[in-house]
């Protein structure tokens, strides 16, 4: 039975820097392969011996563009691989790819590449060299990233999945029974993590890195907490302002005409004053008479001469 082990901070810092990457990206797989006998406990005191097969991916080198090292027909350019990895050859267990909005299975080229370079590194037997798929997809409204990854490896002519293993991906509570032999812990190991404690732990072994996050997180609520208060102030101030103009808007509405003072201003009138170019107005009266005098052209004169008394 094989499997791949990764830990979970080596896995999230490649899926990191492809992600950030501007084009799609291929590189090598570096770490061992480790072969262990596990002894699986059950409830029922029923036990039994497994074989496993752990191939264990401890680092990765990577290009930021494709065909760096092989050409459009899947054909390996062995020069371009020794000047790439160097002395790091004797580590590679496998490749990976990472291609973008695009389907989740091997294309014909990965898998002839692949098939050439399986017999090209002596750390590992053909059969065991890996394949690592990684794409990723934009979900609805280009708001969620779907990430996908998977590992193969050729048994005959087609590649087989194999299962995956991230370290600390789960808790303890859910592991199996089971009691390890032949383990190559080394002696010095915890030494080993003691000497870089400091660099992480504090004194009361607490994460520097979540002790500084809490810090700037006090710091930033402290900086809003004034700011919430004036704000919080501010709009009472504007609703009450709000409901008294409210309130007065109702009571101008429910005044009647003759309830609205109103006030009027004398002026002084002042004589109008004629200009001397311009004729004064003129008048008209109207007088009415009881008795109108007849002319004197149409009253009779008194026949002879009579004296007027």
């Amino acid at each position: 039975m094989s499997l791949v082990s990764a830990a979970g901070s080596l896995l999230s810092s490649l899926l990191f820097k492809l992600k950030h990457s501007q084009d799609d990206a291929e590189g090598f797989l570096l770490g061992d392969v480790q072969k262990q006998s596990i002894e699986k406990i059950t409830d029922s005191q029923s036990c039994g011996i497994q074989e496993e097969k752990r191939i264990c991916v401890q680092s990765f080198v990577y290009h930021l563009s494709k065909f760096n090292f092989y050409d459009h027909l899947g054909r390996p350019d062995v020069n371009k691989i020794k000047t790439f990895l160097a002395d790091r050859e004797k580590h590679v267990i496998g490749w990976f790819t990472y291609r973008r909005n695009s389907a989740h299975r091997l294309s014909l080229r990965e898998r002839a590449l692949h098939g050439n370079l399986m017999t090209m590194f002596p750390g590992v037997n053909a059969n065991e060299f890996l394949c690592a798929l990684i794409t990723d997809q934009v979900l609805d409204h280009s708001v969620v990233y779907s990430t996908e990854y998977s590992f193969y490896q050729s048994i005959g002519s087609c590649p087989k999945r194999i299962p995956v293993e991230v370290s600390n991906l789960r808790g303890s509570v859910v592991l199996p029974y089971r009691s390890q032999h032949n383990s190559q812990l080394s002696s010095d190991y915890s030494s080993l993590l003691g000497s870089h404690e400091k660099k992480f732990l504090n004194d009361d072994r607490e994460s520097n890195y979540a002790c500084q996050v809490e810090t700037l997180y006090k710091s930033i609520m402290s900086h809003l907490e004034p700011l919430r208060s004036e704000l919080i102030q501010s709009t009472t101030a504007i609703l009450q302002v709000a409901a008294d103009v409210e309130r007065l808007q109702v009571q101008v509405d429910a005044l009647t005409p003759k309830d609205i003072p109103t006030t009027t201003s004398s002026i002084d009138a002042k004589p109008q004053e004629t200009k001397p170019d311009e004729a004064p107005p003129l008048i008209l009266i109207d007088i009415e008479i009881d008795n109108p005098v007849t002319p004197a052209s149409n009253v009779d004169e008194p026949s002879g001469s009579q004296d007027l008394i």
